[in-house]
């Protein structure tokens, strides 16, 4: 079933370049690969599915926190531009599509807020630079299906936290840090050897969880 659903993503791709090309637009048009969460590669308590897929070397898959679950395709092709085989290390998340496509487009970016989404007009076109701060908010987990858990985390650079909520109340109970450049598979704990970074990265996530008014569901052994 998996290969399958791959070979009909590989098909139906093709079958909208053959569109474009038919129309004339092909080499006027930028389309962009993506896609919503880490592969499935975890199970919960009660799940018996097979796994689809394997994210190392990142850390667990769809669900969690970890960059298994929180890294995913992102592949660009921008006719007379962008060369086959460039590879950017810029950090994007999935609010970034919105500034980019409208830059692309020429269009009016509005009021929205620019630490919310960054277009990455400028690291396809070579430039790097570090993004804003990116956060997440898992309010509920699914502890059932997919093993995870209520959690929030942030990356700042090479920095990433992650606040993990106690199953009984509403409070952080384990936090970690982790250098994801020097261990993108999140295996070393950092917390106590960087209590700065750890201080650091625990106000700025927690100043964002009041801003947005994130909340927390109940936890339900059942659900």
């Amino acid at each position: 079933v998996y290969a399958g659903m791959v070979e009909s993503v590989d098909t139906n791709l093709g079958r909208i370049l053959e569109v474009l090309e038919r129309k004339g637009v092909d080499e006027n048009t930028v389309i962009i690969v993506t896609s919503d969460h880490g592969g499935l590669s975890s199970r919960g308590l009660e799940s018996k599915r097979e796994l689809a897929t394997s994210n190392l070397p990142f850390r667990h898959g769809k669900g969690w926190l970890y960059d298994g679950g929180n890294r995913v395709p992102l592949i660009v092709r921008w006719p007379g531009t962008l060369e086959a085989g460039q590879v950017s290390s810029v950090q994007v998340t999935g609010t970034d599509h919105y500034r980019t496509i409208l830059e692309l487009a020429g269009a009016d970016v509005g009021d929205a807020n620019p630490e919310d989404s960054v277009s990455y007009v400028a690291a396809m076109q070579g430039e790097h630079y570090q993004r804003a701060p990116m956060f997440w908010h898992s309010a509920l987990g699914r502890p059932q299906q997919t093993g995870d858990t209520r959690s929030s985390a942030v990356i700042d650079g090479d920095w990433k936290l992650i606040q993990w909520y106690s199953l009984e109340t509403d409070d952080v109970e384990r936090t970690e840090l982790f250098n994801i450049a020097d261990d993108p598979g999140e295996r070393r704990d950092l917390a106590r050897q960087h209590p700065e970074e750890l201080a650091r990265l625990n106000a700025m996530l927690n100043a964002w969880k009041i801003e947005v008014n994130a909340r927390l569901g109940e936890f339900k052994r059942g659900g």
